[in-house]
C-alpha cells in the first residue's frame, strides 16, 4: 500500500484524533470520519496503522512498512503553528505537538522541505481550471503536492483543497 501525505488542514484533524482517541497506542483506537478526515481518508490511515500493529504483535507481515506510512511536510507543521487558534482551537496542546515532533511514531514521517523538493515543486502548475475559471494554486498548497510527488507515483495526497484536486497528474491520487 502506498504512503499518504496529509496537508495542513488534514494534519490538524489527524493530530486532534491522534491525541483524543489515543491512536498512538495502537490496538483498537481508530481514526474516525470527523472534520477534514473523511471516511475514506481515515480508512486509508487506519490501514497503515493496522499494518504496523499487526507487525508489532507478530502476525505474519514481512515488513511494517509494507502498508505505507503517513507523511506531512515540515511546512505543514509550520502552517499549523502559524494558524494555531484557527486550526487547533485547544484540541491538543503545544506540549503534545512538541512531543509528537520530537518523537513521531514509526509509521509517520516528517518530510523535509529542502532543495530536493524543488523539481517536484516546479512540476506543480501555478493555475488550474476550476468551475470554469482559472484559479491560482497557493505556493503553500503546492508544497504538499510536491511532497506527495517526491515520494513516488504511488503516494496519495490527503487534501480537501479543490485546487489541488484539479491538478491533472494528482487527480487519481487524491484521497478525500
Amino acid at each position: 500500500m502506498p504512503d499518504i501525505v496529509l496537508d495542513t488542514n488534514t494534519i490538524a484533524d489527524f493530530l486532534s484524533q491522534y491525541f483524543k482517541h489515543q491512536v498512538a497506542g495502537g490496538g483498537s483506537a481508530k481514526l474516525r470520519d470527523e472534520g477534514m478526515l473523511t471516511r475514506t481518508l481515515a480508512a486509508h490511515v487506519n490501514r497503515i496503522l493496522d499494518t504496523f500493529h499487526r507487525y508489532q504483535i507478530g502476525e505474519d507481515i514481512e515488513s511494517p512498512y509494507s502498508g505505507g506510512i503517513v507523511v506531512a511536510s515540515t511546512f505543514a507543521f509550520v502552517e499549523l503553528c502559524r494558524n494555531w487558534e484557527r486550526m487547533v482551537r485547544a484540541r491538543f496542546s503545544l506540549v503534545q505537538l512538541q512531543a509528537f515532533l520530537q518523537q513521531p511514531p514509526e509509521w509517520f514521517d516528517i518530510a523535509p522541505v529542502d532543495e530536493t523538493l524543488l523539481p517536484f515543486y516546479a512540476n506543480i502548475p501555478t493555475h488550474v481550471w476550476l468551475k470554469g475559471e482559472m484559479k491560482a494554486i497557493e505556493w503553500c498548497d503546492a508544497i504538499h503536492a510536491a511532497t506527495a510527488d517526491s515520494r513516488g507515483r504511488d503516494c496519495f495526497l490527503g487534501t480537501t483543497d479543490q485546487r489541488l484536486q484539479a491538478v491533472p497528474h494528482l487527480r487519481d491520487r487524491i484521497v478525500i
